[in-house]
């Protein structure tokens, strides 16, 4: 299942009698939106009371699911902060249900005629197969370099490529990227960052986070061809940033 939970803010009006008239005013209120979703339940009979007369049972243990392939991940916003995040987890749940069923009566747990054992486990899929590892290509875009917010120096053009776009949690990813510096200003530096960008809804509110997971900056001195007015070649390096 995968549950949800957004914190946001609401105006609210209301009037304040107080000692004299009555008077319109607007509040701020923070509410709070949740939502529960199960994507995938599958259920297991281990016992079956075949005649109560005789007491004979149909019993099986142990037991064991198929779960199907590619379910979601067992996940948690680690930077989860106040009362917005979101999760996406699995449980096994056993159910010991008195025969005479609910609301009979004289039950064998105090409160009431079923125990409940929850059992939580992670999830996660295999990595996939080699055949399946595609580099992955950006493709050259220009952006127009201004000084002053309106004044064009030229044209700066970036390219970038990685050689597979899976990658596994602690691997290293070398990224290639290609940089042509067509205007009149001196760049400074390289920045490669890796991001988490989460994004979730609950009861029609929406929520998004984004988190640098590791960076790696080069000083544009390291790498001959930034400077200003370099049309006539590129720069070109190939550098390793990790991934936590």
């Amino acid at each position: 299942e995968e549950e949800t939970s957004v914190e946001y803010q609401r105006d609210d009006d209301f009037y304040d009698d107080g000692d004299g008239p009555s008077t319109r005013r607007t509040r701020r209120i923070t509410e709070y939106a949740r939502q529960r979703n199960v994507f995938y339940t599958d259920s297991l009979l281990l016992c079956a009371v075949l005649n109560k007369r005789s007491g004979r049972r149909d019993l099986r243990l142990p037991f064991a699911f198929a779960l199907p392939p590619r379910l979601p991940t067992s996940m948690i916003d680690p930077f989860s902060s106040g009362r917005s995040w979101c999760r996406v987890q699995y449980k096994v749940e056993i159910l010991l249900e008195e025969f005479a069923g609910p609301g009979a009566g004289g039950g064998w747990f105090s409160g009431s005629n079923n125990f409940l054992h929850a059992i939580p486990f992670n999830l996660y899929n295999p990595p996939p197969h080699p055949s399946r590892h595609f580099p992955v290509d950006i493709p050259p875009k220009s952006e127009v370099v201004n000084v002053c917010c309106c004044f064009g120096q030229g044209l700066v053009t970036i390219a970038a490529h990685l050689p597979s776009g899976f990658q596994a949690s602690g691997s290293a990813i070398n990224v290639g990227f290609e940089i042509v510096n067509n205007s009149e200003v001196d760049a400074e530096s390289i920045v490669l960052r890796a991001k988490e960008s989460l994004s979730w809804t609950a009861e029609s509110q929406r929520q998004s986070r984004e988190h640098v997971l590791a960076e790696n900056r080069i000083p544009a001195r390291d790498i001959p061809g930034l400077m200003k007015r370099n049309s006539s070649k590129e720069a070109k390096e190939s550098t390793t940033k990790l991934i936590p």
